[in-house]
């Protein structure tokens, strides 16, 4: 037998207007296409407004990299994106990869600007962690394996003009960023892929030669399946 909901009205006032408040905050963005600026301790610049509410909100599943020059505003546009799409519903946790020294910077402004509660890894939390990821560019690779088992809804890729492989082409680095990419892209994580990989060719033998070629492929069938070019 279906139980019946009985308002008996002896709630406290303000605990029942406080509910039906956030309630309607809840669907603020149907009335104002711009609600997160008013949640928001910024003032974004008309730059910012446009990549966020003309672009990047109309864009059909965006999973996106924010590629800017340095000082446009990254983590303002960032933050405004994660605000409107959580109010919509449409994502529930992103995961950020910063470089190593802005880790701190990228926590601060997420919480102070956009009340966004952005946690390390490296720290332990008891019980479930709801909150959204930061993690240093360097665990890249492992960011990209945690993608699918944790469930994030969006990945941004801060600094990407710093994300270079450097490494020895005999070690497992190229390996690991080819096996990164797959990750990335079996989890339907897309991103602006006008990404250079800084790749020394002198003295690489063949088999680091398919590694390179398998990556560049990666980039390709991601750039194609997402229509980023």
């Amino acid at each position: 037998m279906e139980k019946q909901l009985i308002i008996d009205f002896s709630a406290h006032p303000r605990q029942v207007w406080a509910i039906a408040e956030a309630e309607r905050l809840g669907y603020g963005y149907l009335f104002n296409p711009t609600f997160a600026t008013e949640t928001s301790l910024i003032e974004p610049l008309p730059h910012q407004r446009i990549a966020v509410y003309k672009y990047l909100l109309k864009s059909h599943r965006l999973r996106f990299l924010l590629a800017d020059d340095a000082g446009a505003g990254k983590t303002i546009m960032t933050g405004l994106y994660i605000r409107e799409m959580l109010s919509r519903r449409l994502i529930n946790r992103v995961i950020v990869i910063p470089p190593a020294g802005l880790m701190g910077n990228w926590q601060r402004e997420m919480n102070k600007l956009f009340s966004l509660q952005i946690q390390n890894p490296h720290v332990k939390l008891s019980g479930k962690n709801e909150t959204h990821t930061v993690i240093n560019e360097s665990e890249i690779v492992k960011a990209a394996v945690q993608v699918p088992s944790e469930e994030k809804s969006s990945l941004s890729l801060n600094q990407r003009h710093r994300l270079t492989a450097k490494a020895d082409l005999e070690s497992n680095e190229i390996q690991d960023l080819a096996e990164q990419l797959g990750a990335i892209k079996n989890a339907a994580v897309g991103f602006d892929l006008k990404l250079k990989l800084q790749i020394n060719l002198e003295g690489s033998s063949s088999k680091s030669e398919e590694v390179i070629s398998q990556i560049n492929q990666l980039l390709e069938s991601i750039s194609s399946d997402l229509k980023l070019q």
